[in-house]
């Protein structure tokens, strides 16, 4: 069984691995890993080369239920998915600036259902 830990890299490792080589970019909050999540990050596993999944990092866009090191596992576990870097914003620009990825999809702009509010209000409303 592979340990999908050995998929999340550094930013400075992944830089040197991606090297001139053809990879596509999917950029995510990933704040909970749900089916959405999946079939987007498969669907960006169909182009050109490499996908490396792009987790935010605590500190951008959060609180998140989960912290950026668990949320980056269950990205690593999702088939297709070559390599897992957690950015803040400023390694998410470096990453793109000097990456050079084929291609970039926005993870966030192709799932509809954001299931941490939906929680979140859900026991909001159970709490009045």
């Amino acid at each position: 069984m592979l340990d999908t830990r050995v998929k999340i890299q550094p930013l400075g490792d992944l830089l040197a691995e991606l090297n001139g080589a053809a990879w596509t970019l999917a950029a995510g909050r990933f704040p909970a890993l749900t089916a959405e999540h999946a079939a987007a990050l498969g669907e960006a596993s169909g182009r050109e080369g490499l996908l490396v999944a792009q987790v935010a990092a605590d500190a951008w866009g959060g609180p998140y239920p989960l912290d950026e090191s668990s949320r980056a596992q269950l990205v690593a576990a999702v088939a297709g998915v070559d390599r897992v870097v957690i950015c803040d914003h400023p390694a998410a620009e470096r990453l793109r600036e000097l990456g050079r990825p084929s291609a970039i999809v926005d993870i966030e702009a192709l799932v509809e259902r954001d299931i941490v509010a939906d929680v979140l209000a859900r026991h909001s409303d159970s709490q009045a």
